[in-house]
């Protein structure tokens, strides 16, 4: 009997009480090492990296938002679908798209469902007739059982009149895809 003990108390040296095994982006479930995830942790509201509109557009954004924004408008993509140019093919899916009249923003949630990824990011592209593209990026954050875009927004003024259509793209190492669009209307 001490003989077992002794065996036991080898085995779990150093195991806290907590019988949940915590991970880290160094150690992921995979067992591959990955780079940690910035997500949301930059003090941003929105989730955005770096806040600015690529070069297709006339001028920056500062991605800033107050949060305080509305649910009005909201809608969910219905039907996601997965395109891919590399790895495998994700299923992204829009949750949230409006406009939030308090903050000046549109605003644009999802996710890409099925997949736990440390090194994925996101892109929003917002198209219109007349006028060039305007996208904004942000690095996604791992969940439980998918991976989060988090939110994502671009200035009104950034947008012409108008309805906008908007498409969530998501790309890691492994896996990439894209939401269906999804019609967004504007003042």
């Amino acid at each position: 009997m001490v003989l077992v003990a002794a065996v036991w108390a080898g085995l779990t040296a150093g195991c806290g009480s907590d019988p949940v095994e915590s991970r880290s982006a160094a150690d992921p479930v995979d067992g591959t090492a990955a780079a940690p995830s910035a997500g949301a942790a930059d003090g941003t509201v929105d989730g955005t990296v770096d806040g600015t509109v690529d070069a297709e557009t006339d001028a920056g954004s500062d991605g800033a938002s107050d949060g305080e924004g509305t649910d009005e408008g909201a809608v969910a993509s219905a039907t996601p679908t997965a395109s891919s140019s590399r790895g495998d093919s994700v299923a992204v899916v829009i949750t949230y798209g409006a406009v939030q009249d308090d903050t000046g923003f549109l605003e644009v949630s999802g996710f890409a469902d099925g997949v736990v990824e440390f090194d994925g990011t996101c892109v929003l592209t917002l198209s219109q007739p007349g006028f060039a593209d305007v996208s904004t990026r942000a690095e996604a954050v791992p969940d439980a059982r998918s991976t989060s875009c988090g939110a994502l927004t671009v200035r009104l003024d950034q947008l012409g009149p108008g309805p906008v259509t908007a498409l969530l793209t998501y790309r890691s190492g492994r896996s990439s895809g894209t939401s269906d669009p999804l019609t967004i209307p504007t003042p």
